[in-house]
């Protein structure tokens, strides 16, 4: 019942601020049908406890965003059962692990373009360590991109509070590390590149704000923002700007462009923006 109820999303329509910045950006972002184009969005919940308003007043300008950035694969973090509807409803993408009830939901997810890729496994792991099991958690796809063949693997994810060297690591630690065994485990099994991706709640380590979760990652894997041959963001951010939502590779794998999509007109949608790599396997 509540896929027609939220999924309903018309009267809530994106401003002409919002609108034309996506087609404008649909535009400049048109993918080479060679590339496979991840993307990481933290839509900020309209759950209780969180500060999200409702998510059918923000879902018509995020479905936009999807449907305009086109990403063969989006990994989603702080669903909950109107963001599933409104995504559900309003894209033509497929989910891993959708929000389920309301009494179990899924809050760490992932969705897929099933035009452009094609499922071949998936899972699911709670991390042992984490006060809320929705929301700290491992979602992972195995996917084959239609147009190349090639595979690859998709872990999204969203790691408990750290960013502070004074702060009790303990938590985020054991999560860093079930990721990567877990990417280890499935570069192993599926002989592809794996790309971990999420909020972190971490960023890069800086002279004044060491991070030490961030560095155990780097030790595993390469930040997909360091790699790529351009790297561009809207005007909200800049290059100084610690991100902690990170797309990271692990593998044999091209990384042509990173972007953020921190335009002035996304601020309302979430406390977060979309970020997305276009990479060539």
């Amino acid at each position: 019942m509540y896929l027609k109820t939220y999924g309903d999303i018309t009267q809530h329509p994106a401003t002409d601020k919002q609108i034309a910045e996506i087609e404008k950006l649909s535009e400049i972002y048109k993918k080479d049908k060679t590339e496979i184009r991840i993307m990481t969005y933290n839509l900020l919940s309209d759950s209780i406890g969180f500060e999200g308003s409702p998510a059918e007043n923000r879902a018509d300008a995020v479905c936009k965003i999807i449907n305009g950035i086109a990403p063969d694969v989006c990994a989603f973090q702080e669903t909950s059962r109107k963001w599933f509807a409104c995504i559900f409803n309003n894209t033509d993408y497929k989910f891993i692990h959708p929000v389920r009830s309301a009494l179990f939901p899924t809050m760490t997810t992932l969705a897929y373009n099933p035009k452009t890729v094609n499922l071949i496994a998936f899972g699911e792991q709670v991390f042992k360590n984490g006060s809320n099991s929705p929301l700290r958690r491992m979602v992972w796809g195995v996917f084959r991109h239609k147009k190349t063949d090639k595979i690859f693997a998709v872990v999204n994810t969203h790691f408990s509070l750290s960013n502070s060297p004074f702060n009790d690591n303990t938590t985020p630690l054991t999560q860093a590390l079930e990721l990567i065994t877990l990417s280890k485990d499935l570069k192993n099994l599926f002989n592809c590149p794996v790309f971990p991706l999420g909020d972190f709640n971490t960023h890069k380590s800086t002279k004044k704000t060491p991070s030490p979760i961030y560095d155990i990652l780097s030790t595993a894997f390469q930040n997909t923002q360091n790699l790529a041959k351009i790297v561009s963001h809207g005007e909200s951010t800049n290059k100084k700007t610690l991100f902690i939502d990170h797309i990271f590779s692990f593998g044999d794998a091209e990384i042509i462009r990173h972007t953020t999509l921190s335009q002035k007109s996304f601020k309302e949608l979430s406390d977060h923006y979309p970020v997305f790599c276009d990479i060539f396997i």
